[in-house]
């Protein structure tokens, strides 16, 4: 897609319509089961209003958003299919993320990922607890952690010795 501008703030207006839209396709262009929410739709549209007052305005944007849900519609549903998110490498530190639903098996702690790519959409991770297991980095949308900036902690059993 391209657009023809006379100034800055023409092409500022271009591309802050094409950020919204790419946020409202990521967000709300499916309702449960991947049904589409043409009531998500309709809030965008009020929402950009004051946007589109002219149908010179509208058109570009209404062609954009089309082709985005177009796009979407048209890729395969299976997992195999989907693409994600490059994970961090093996030996980043990481905590809990945002979707974190795991319970307590981070005993609250840092841990470091120790393995990428076996499987698409997760990471294998090392608690400095001990425990170990495979959280998602993608997966359904969800990311179980996020990268720290932290050394690893060293947890020393005393009633072991």
């Amino acid at each position: 897609m391209y657009v023809m501008v006379q100034n800055m703030h023409e092409l500022s207006t271009f591309f802050r319509r094409q950020v919204l839209l790419s946020r409202f396709i990521a967000k709300f262009a499916h309702g449960e089961n991947g049904k589409r929410c043409s009531c998500a739709t309709m809030k965008l549209w009020m929402h950009l209003g004051g946007l589109l007052s002219t149908q010179e305005a509208r058109r570009p944007l209404m062609a954009l958003l089309l082709a985005m849900i177009v796009a979407d519609s048209d890729s395969d549903d299976d997992d195999d299919s989907e693409t994600y998110p490059n994970p961090p490498s093996v030996g980043t530190r990481i905590r809990r993320g945002s979707h974190w639903k795991w319970g307590d098996q981070d005993k609250n702690g840092p841990g470091t990922i120790v393995k990428t790519g076996s499987t698409p959409g997760w990471v294998d991770v090392e608690w400095d607890s001990g425990a170990k297991n495979s959280y998602r980095y993608g997966k359904d949308s969800a990311f179980d952690i996020r990268v720290v900036d932290e050394n690893r902690r060293v947890i020393i059993d005393l009633e072991g010795i």
